[in-house]
């Protein structure tokens, strides 16, 4: 199964419809809403109807204190007309003005309102200064206020038309509204169920998708597992005739032999113990990966530690190619919990890559306890001349990592091992042309201070540089003395 990108272009494509149609939906609503709060707020029906009634009322106040100034008796109406030419003046400037004043002169095709307002401006001196003894100028007026009146009844009509025709058009509007509303609706209800169909067409093209990798890893898996048993037993039925080999070529050595035979038999014991020490890796890189691999934790001095990593070394070495040191400076007999078997190999295997694979011609190993860590000083001289940076041996990223300097199988091995016993492991440069590994290892319940041994003093801290080193290869008592490095009254015990 494929998962094809055009799934989430169409979700997103669905998506963008329906926030359209919210917005449409939106708009339609705030516009009818806009509406109707024109239509409450104000009516030209409302103001032609009005001015109808303030004219009548003024006609009235006209004809009421014309009638009662034929009496002696006070005439009341006389300031009422004024007052009312007043209030009908303003309710014509108020109609001709704005909104309504625009709806209005649409409804009034006869100018009716405009006639209306020269007539209140021919009739305003007389009004402000009525007199009501005036008969034939009052009834004058009260004609042609009453013509003006029959024209505002007919606008009247007008306007209550216009009215209909501008609330149907607003109802008109909002039914449509209403009806995209209603369709906005249904098309996003759609555009939901075809979201929900692409995502569970989606998450079945993922769950087949991901069965699929599932599968794909427990295939890997199993090649990887059938790859490892497999590494795992020519490792072992290599290792049983390679013993044997080792074995007939231990016994040639202890025969009488030329110098030539003797260097190629001991060449041949190197080669085979090298080849023990990659199937021993390789091993050991299974059972990593396997998590069967196994620490033990028992007591044994750092003199046994060096005696571990010196009889691994021995028959590694190359007469005459490399000089190494295996030095315990401060006391010997300290004691240190912890898998002396494991802490010999990877001691071992990286003294013999720094030695044979980077091409370090002089190396000293060192070993001590400081507040129960023990500590593994692996150092060499002339670091310009190696042919690959000591950085390799525990970085495979820095430079030369592509080089057989990073990946060799012991190294990869002890660093597994460091990682496994909780240790850590760095690269110093302590001086001009040297470098160090050091590499620290903490321990549950280490002891120090321990007796020495009859035949062994505690030897007194000195510089790496003091060590002379010995050619890696010699015999393992020979390294032993190395790193006891007894001076001639050693035999007299132990220094006060």
């Amino acid at each position: 199964m494929r998962w094809r990108p055009r799934s989430s272009f169409l979700i997103g494509l669905v998506l963008l419809a329906a926030v359209a149609l919210v917005g449409v939906a939106y708009v339609g609503q705030h516009r009818d809403a806009r509406s109707l709060e024109a239509l409450s707020a104000d009516s030209s029906l409302w103001h032609v109807a009005g001015i109808e009634r303030e004219l009548l009322r003024f006609t009235r106040a006209v004809t009421r204190a014309m009638a009662e100034s034929l009496h002696d008796t006070p005439n009341p109406a006389l300031a009422d007309v004024p007052f009312r030419f007043e209030i009908l003046w303003s309710r014509v400037l108020t109609t001709t003005t704005g909104p309504i004043g625009a709806r209005v002169k649409l409804a009034d095709s006869d100018g009716v309102v405009p006639r209306l307002m020269r007539l209140l401006e021919a009739h305003e001196a007389r009004v402000m200064a009525f007199d009501p003894a005036d008969h034939d100028g009052n009834e004058a007026m009260l004609a042609a206020f009453a013509e003006v009146e029959r024209g505002v009844t007919e606008l009247a009509a007008l306007a209550d038309r216009v009215e209909q025709d501008w609330t149907r058009g607003i109802h008109d509007a909002m039914l449509g509204s209403a009806e995209m509303i209603k369709g906005a609706g249904v098309l996003a209800l759609l555009l939901s169920l075809l979201i929900g169909v692409t995502l569970h067409r989606q998450a079945r093209l993922d769950a087949a998708r991901l069965r699929e990798i599932r599968a794909q890893a427990e295939r890997a898996e199993a090649a990887s597992l059938t790859r490892e048993r497999f590494l795992t037993m020519v490792s072992h039925e290599l290792r049983t005739p390679m013993n044997g080999v080792l074995g007939m070529i231990a016994l040639l050595q202890a025969s009488r032999l030329e110098q030539n035979q003797a260097f190629y038999a001991r060449h041949a014991w190197r080669s085979g113990h090298i080849m023990l020490s990659v199937i021993e890796a390789l091993l050991d890189m299974s059972d990593i990966r396997d998590g069967r691999l196994t620490l033990k934790r028992a007591e044994f001095a750092l003199a046994d530690l060096a005696r571990a990593v010196e009889t691994r070394l021995e028959p590694l070495g190359e007469p005459g190619a490399a000089r190494i040191c295996v030095d315990v400076p401060g006391d010997p007999a300290a004691r240190f919990t912890g898998d002396v078997a494991r802490i010999g190999q990877l001691t071992a295997q990286m003294v013999f890559h720094v030695i044979d694979t980077l091409g370090a011609q002089r190396c000293c190993c060192r070993f001590g306890l400081h507040q129960g860590t023990l500590e593994i000083v692996i150092r060499l001289s002339e670091r310009e001349r190696l042919r690959w940076p000591l950085e390799t041996i525990l970085d495979p990223a820095s430079p030369g990592a592509r080089s057989v300097a990073s990946d060799a199988s012991g190294p990869a091995v002890a660093r597994a091992l460091i990682a496994s016993m909780g240790g850590t492991a760095a690269i110093a440069h302590p001086g001009e042309g040297t470098a160090e590994l050091r590499i620290g290892l903490p321990s549950a319940a280490p002891v120090a201070g321990a007796a020495a041994p009859d035949g062994a003093r505690r030897a007194e801290p000195e510089t790496m540089g003091r060590a002379p080193g010995l050619p890696l290869g010699l015999p393992a008592a020979s390294l032993r003395a190395a790193a006891l490095r007894a001076e001639p009254d050693a035999m007299a015990g132990p220094r006060a």
